[in-house]
């Protein structure tokens, strides 16, 4: 098991490195870059804006892999679609909540 889980991480930190690379050069050549417009802004040049896509694609490409591949070669995976579900809907409750306005009341 845990050559296992390291297998799976080493290959989505990999497949992360390379579409992060990829996504940064798509989104500068589109001009999909964030310019700084005040001094509070750290970073001197434009920054591309979709870093958290590639991470998110490497996720669940490594995810989908765990649960087609097993069920391929007829044994049990690592994973279920039900988790994978689960895992899925939970960023996206949380994304929401930045744009709404919640009460503590």
């Amino acid at each position: 098991m845990t050559t296992t889980s390291l297998s799976i991480f080493l290959l989505s930190t990999l497949l992360a490195f390379f579409l992060t690379r990829s996504v940064r050069n798509t989104a500068n050549s589109r001009g999909w870059v964030h310019a700084p417009s005040s001094a509070r802004h750290i970073h001197a040049n434009m920054v591309p804006r979709l870093g958290g896509v590639a991470i998110f694609l490497a996720f669940s490409l490594v995810a989908v892999g765990l649960i087609v591949v097993p069920r391929v070669l007829g044994v049990n995976g690592v994973l279920s679609v039900r988790t994978f579900v689960c895992i899925l809907v939970q960023p996206h409750s949380s994304f929401s909540s930045d744009f709404m306005t919640i009460s503590v009341l």
